[in-house]
């Protein structure tokens, strides 16, 4: 199972509270037995994956927002990944909610492959 947790913090910007970070963990298990089930947890891997690589690298680059990013790939598929924005402002919290509201729609999809959470901090 992946989990997926949204910390969320004072932003910078504003007075509001909104998303400053996020980690992922685990994988979407399946087995390497065709089934409809197997693909659909790789449905769901492949759609995590891009859609969080998608959200850093607009952070990071179009946006040119500092952030911590950590990457801990594992062959047993334990993975882990965590963006901290450095600097928490309104735009990349965004974002951040945005990846929310899409993890969230794949968990409601996948019950059994996805958990998200929020983290106040």
């Amino acid at each position: 199972m992946i989990t997926v947790r949204f910390f969320q913090g004072a932003l910078l910007d504003t007075a509001q509270i909104g998303f400053v970070g996020v980690s992922l963990d685990g994988h979407a298990e399946y087995r390497v037995v065709r089934s409809k089930q197997a693909q659909d947890m790789q449905i769901l891997c492949a759609s995590v994956s891009s859609t969080v690589q998608m959200t850093a690298n607009t952070i990071t680059e179009v946006l040119g927002e500092q952030a911590e990013i950590d990457v801990q790939p594992s062959e047993s598929h334990r993975n882990h990944l965590e963006i901290r924005l450095k600097e928490p402002k309104l735009v990349p919290s965004q974002l951040l909610h945005g990846l929310y509201i899409h993890c969230q729609a794949l968990a409601e999809d996948y019950p059994k492959g996805i958990r998200v959470e929020i983290v106040t901090q």
